[in-house]
């Protein structure tokens, strides 16, 4: 899938593991956590499987609860990375 066309955060899991990865390679890990508290727990494990040196459930946890504005702010800071 072409970074460009991706509009929404489900949509990740579709793309090519290894791009994902070397254009997150600075994301804050909070920022990712707080992505997959808003999304499919496939979609979730996916993005997990990419950072093994992150432990997501410890991170989440961490984190607490979340208004779902906090998830969407994450999620479109995901996304503009992968676009750019």
């Amino acid at each position: 899938m072409e970074m460009k066309n991706i509009t929404d955060f489900e949509e990740i899991c579709q793309m090519n593991a290894e791009i994902v990865r070397e254009k997150l390679h600075n994301i804050p890990k909070e920022v990712l956590v707080k992505a997959c508290k808003g999304t499919s727990p496939e979609n979730a494990a996916w993005v997990a499987n990419l950072y093994p040196e992150i432990d997501f459930a410890k991170e989440s946890e961490e984190i607490g609860r979340i208004r779902i504005s906090e998830v969407e702010e994450a999620q479109e800071c995901v996304l503009s990375l992968l676009k750019s």
